[in-house]
């Protein structure tokens, strides 16, 4: 189900805010607080392969990807969302609640030092680097908080 939220029935073009969370509460609450404190439309879905159905029709202007969705990870469904043409330079947020150690524990393990920066310059590892992106978020804002 697409959740939508609008500031009025006579709206000037406004750009457009797309969320995919697949817990109910957690939709709620980001759709409410960005339709309330921000002037973005903002659409939901409760999962990749609807949002992958939902952008045929629209265009977003920014994606926010819970990491932890059901059959398809907020990684996967960055880069599918990405792979289309006219998505392609999408800016995209992912967050949540959890901290995904499982996947940064495997990741950290399987690539040496050297490895790692080779791969990032050359963007041979396209999810790696998305993931340690991810990693470095939280673990500077688990150094800033003690």
């Amino acid at each position: 189900m697409v959740q939508e939220q609008r500031r009025s029935a006579v709206q000037t073009p406004t750009k457009l805010i797309f969320i995919v969370e697949d817990d109910p509460i957690m939709e709620e609450f980001l759709v409410l607080a960005l339709s309330d404190e921000t002037p973005y439309q903002v659409i939901a879905v409760p999962n990749g392969f609807e949002a992958l159905e939902v952008v045929k029709d629209i265009k977003p202007h920014l994606f926010l990807l819970d990491y932890f969705l059901p059959e398809m990870n907020g990684l996967e469904l960055s880069d599918r969302l990405h792979s289309i043409e006219d998505l392609a330079e999408t800016p995209t947020i992912m967050y949540s609640t959890n901290l995904p150690t499982k996947e940064l524990l495997s990741l950290l393990m399987h690539i040496s030092p050297i490895e790692w920066r080779n791969g990032i310059l050359s963007g041979e590892y396209k999810l790696n680097r998305d993931l340690l992106k991810y990693m470095f978020v939280f673990l500077s804002v688990l150094a800033s908080t003690g």
